[in-house]
Formats: C-alpha cells, sequence, structure tokens
C-alpha cells in the first residue's frame, strides 16, 4: 500500500494527513477478525506505517446501545464490553522493524439525549532491536447519530492519555473531533480531526493532524432458521424436525 503525506505550508495548521484502511470481517454475533493498515503517529511517534490483524469477541448487541448507533456498520458499537488481541508490524523509513501485541477491553454504555460512550483500555507490547516497551492508553469517547433523510452520521469527541514505559509518566494527550459516516451495506468512512500534546520532552510538542479513515465490513453466512413442517392429524398439530 501506498501512504501519501501532506506537509503544513503554515504553523497551526495540521502538520500531517493520516491514511487508514480497515477490512472486517464478522464471523457471527460474537467474532469479528480485521486487518488494519494505516500512517500512524499516535503517542508521539514520527512517520511509521502500521499493518496488522486483530481477533474481536464481543457480547451480542443490546437494544439500548444499538438503537443509537444504528446505521453504524461496526456490530462492536452496540455491545457492552468488547476483548481484542492483535499483532502490529511498524515500519518506518530509518528504523528496524517494530513488533507490537497489544491487548484491549472497550466498555460501552447509553447516555442521555441519545449519547453513547465507550471507553477503551489498551495495552502496547512492542520489541524492537532487542529492546522491549510497552505503553498503556486510555480512550474516552461521546458519540451521537444524526439522520438526515437517507444521510446518516455520527459526531464525537475523544481524548486518550498515553503512559510511556521509557518516560515513567503519562507523556503524551491526544484529542480527537471527528465524524463516522456509513455509505452504503460494506462502507463506512472515519474523518477526524487530532492534536496531540507530547510532554516526554522540555519544552512541549504540538501536532496537529487530519486523518481519513476507511473501513470495509463483510459479514460471515448466518444461519438460515428454517420453519418446522407442520401437520394436523385428529385435531392435534405435529412439528416435523428439520434435522
Amino acid at each position: 500500500m501506498c501512504f501519501a503525506r501532506t506537509r503544513a505550508l503554515a504553523q497551526g495548521v495540521p502538520n500531517e494527513f493520516l491514511p487508514q484502511v480497515d477490512v472486517y470481517y464478522r464471523f457471527n454475533t460474537h467474532v469479528q477478525v480485521y486487518v488494519q493498515a494505516k500512517d500512524d503517529r499516535e503517542g508521539g511517534e514520527q512517520q511509521q506505517a502500521t499493518i496488522g490483524p486483530s481477533l474481536q469477541v464481543f457480547h451480542k448487541p443490546l437494544w439500548s446501545l444499538k438503537r443509537l448507533v444504528f446505521f453504524d456498520l461496526d456490530a462492536t458499537k452496540s455491545a457492552p464490553w468488547v476483548f481484542e488481541s492483535g499483532y502490529r508490524a511498524i515500519t518506518t523509513p530509518d528504523g528496524p522493524v517494530k513488533n507490537r501485541l497489544f491487548e484491549a477491553v472497550t466498555l460501552r454504555f447509553p447516555l442521555l439525549n441519545g449519547l453513547a460512550v465507550g471507553n477503551r483500555d489498551l495495552v502496547d507490547l512492542d520489541w524492537q532491536n532487542g529492546a522491549f516497551t510497552w505503553r498503556f492508553r486510555n480512550r474516552l469517547t461521546i458519540a451521537r447519530m444524526f439522520t438526515i433523510r437517507s444521510f446518516h452520521f455520527a459526531p464525537y469527541l475523544a481524548c486518550e492519555p498515553f503512559y510511556l514505559s521509557k518516560s515513567g509518566k503519562f507523556a503524551v494527550t491526544d484529542t480527537y473531533g471527528g465524524m463516522d459516516i456509513p455509505a452504503g451495506n460494506h462502507l463506512e468512512f472515519n474523518i477526524y480531526y487530532e492534536h496531540e500534546n507530547n510532554t516526554e520532552k522540555s519544552p512541549n510538542s504540538q501536532q496537529n493532524y487530519i486523518g481519513l479513515q476507511m473501513q470495509l465490513f463483510f459479514p460471515g453466512k448466518q444461519p438460515v432458521v428454517k420453519a418446522p413442517d407442520k401437520r394436523t392429524a385428529g385435531g392435534v398439530t405435529h412439528e416435523r424436525s428439520n434435522q
């Protein structure tokens, strides 16, 4: 894949454009896998490309959540909890490949006025050139779905502080403002603005990004439940099993 980069021409405007593609396949109402490829700057990282698979296990959708994100194609957004495990290979222009394993748990619940809240705790375990580091991140997201005729969109706000093992503190905070836009039965876009405050070194580093995420969703074959054959004999209704 080819990742494009756009440099800012003036101070105070986004420094980078971050493209991302996710392809999802849902096996059933509890298990989903996806492959992710993106231009990544999360947690104060420099220019790097990330690619790898993830496995998600989640609770069946709750109606109280599903009615808030009814047109969203991601089934996990209507689940009260999601467990996720994944691997990422991370490449940089002038460094060795970084191997990352991560574990995450996300909790979601409805609020008043159609708001949905998600809270994700995630731990990254990184190996690069024989050295091991880790980081913890907590992302809080508030979103609401809107509908204008046949157009559906969900604006959201999110905040995500990062604890870096190499610094021994919460050194980076990313804040987001964006919008999820379903576009058909299989395609959804996420357009967002990201502001990053990095206090790992003095003075603080401030970065701004514009991101575009394309998500493709493919549900697996769902079992077809056939209605039983019914026969009436002597006033009694009998059902013939399909087994």
